[in-house]
């Protein structure tokens, strides 16, 4: 996984983290009618319900899933690095740009 590409992603839309070490880009689902993220489609990213984690990384949201420990989830070393180390989760993350968040 490349910072740069990750990057590139980020002025597109948000980036899903996966436990496997996948990083892909996800878009709006609703471009149509606005910028924003569903929350359906931030659950399904996730697998559940959402948290927002409580640290901007580069500008970003975090979001996890809630229940992400309580369900056993395996722990994101893709994020962690990432993160320069500073973000311990588990399970998928989606990096969402702030100008996504109302």
């Amino acid at each position: 996984m490349s910072k740069k590409v990750v990057n590139e992603y980020l002025k597109k839309g948000a980036v899903v983290f996966g436990v496997d070490g996948s990083v892909s880009l996800m878009l709006p689902s609703n471009a149509l009618e606005n910028d924003d993220f569903s929350l359906e489609q931030l659950q399904k990213a996730v697998g559940g319900q959402i948290e927002f984690y409580p640290l901007l990384v580069n500008g970003c949201y975090v979001i996890v899933n809630e229940e992400g420990l309580l369900d056993g989830l395996p722990f994101n070393w893709n994020f962690y690095e990432y993160s320069k180390k500073r973000v311990k989760v588990v399970g998928a993350v989606v990096l969402v740009p702030a100008r996504y968040i109302k």
